[in-house]
């Protein structure tokens, strides 16, 4: 679900041209712990191959670190 701030965040990206993406870390509890880490890590190889840049939205990061 969207909310303000995720769609402030995604606003931005878009009038900034860059790619967009929602990580929110209850989405990371289907995934066995090494899982998780293997799909963070393909997020960010994602970003560092994106041409536009991208803004990354972290949604209840509490939830994971």
């Amino acid at each position: 679900m969207l909310l303000g701030k995720t769609l402030f965040a995604e606003q931005l990206a878009r009038e900034s041209e860059m790619d967009f993406a929602v990580m929110s870390g209850p989405s990371f509890d289907q995934f066995k712990p090494a899982d998780a880490v293997i799909e963070i890590k393909n997020l960010f190889k994602w970003a560092t191959r994106s041409k536009r840049g991208l803004l990354l939205f972290v949604d209840e990061a509490d939830s994971f670190l």
